[in-house]
């Protein structure tokens, strides 16, 4: 039975929406070479300008966290110097002076991370094994979201000929560190005192900032 396509036209449009009328009218499928090579073009100039407008905005953000986080340090910091008339020295020796723990460290509890602090034992050597658990754990507000870096980082001999060879052990890794000076810490030894605001195990009040604290850099993001 052949179909006839001689319909008034409300009913011809319809028909023709549902069904090929043989010899009269055809419906094509699929795209042309050019079509498709035509929409790969658009495609590609809109990713291109798209793209690096995405990268730039969440750059952006990223950056605006990482500021955000040295401000809450910093709020950490002026907290812990109201409690103890100083800020944290730059480390502090446990009992056997064979090891010594960082500024963050007795600063973790103004940063609200109780948790890590109670499991720290200063007063036990680095490797000593309750504090296995401190030493594994990485504190996310001190790692700026644009430093792509791992959690830990492991910890080695400083000089192999006269101390020892191969890694010590693993430690969290931040990417903010306190400012020691123009000097650099490990250039000579024994270490010289800093003039900065985390020099050895040395106390340093807001008081002892000679440009004062607004003309004064305390912690500063790491390269």
């Amino acid at each position: 039975m052949r179909l006839s396509c001689n319909f008034p036209t409300p009913v011809r449009l319809y028909v023709q929406s549902c069904l090929k009328c043989a010899g009269t009218w055809r419906e094509r499928s699929g795209f042309t070479v050019l079509e498709l090579l035509t929409v790969m073009g658009i495609v590609s100039t809109l990713a291109a300008i798209i793209l690096p407008a995405v990268g730039s905005a969440r750059e952006a953000a990223r950056r605006m966290q990482c500021v955000n986080q040295l401000k809450q340090v910093g709020i950490a910091l002026h907290s812990y110097h109201e409690i103890h008339g100083s800020f944290p020295t730059g480390w502090q020796w446990e009992a056997t002076n064979n090891s010594a723990y960082g500024w963050a460290v007795p600063l973790l509890p103004q940063l609200e991370q109780n948790a890590i602090y109670e499991q720290t034992d200063r007063n036990s050597l680095l490797t000593d094994s309750v504090n296995t658990r401190a030493r594994a754990t990485s504190v996310s507000l001190l790692i700026c979201p644009s430093d792509i870096v791992a959690p830990v980082f492991t910890l080695a001999w400083e000089n192999k000929a006269t101390l020892g060879t191969g890694p010590l052990f693993d430690l969290p890794t931040a990417s903010y560190v306190g400012v020691f000076g123009v000097t650099e810490a490990d250039e000579t030894n024994p270490v010289p005192l800093g003039e900065g605001t985390f020099v050895a195990d040395k106390a340093v009040r807001l008081a002892d900032l000679q440009r004062g604290a607004s003309h004064t850099a305390v912690v500063g993001e790491r390269i």
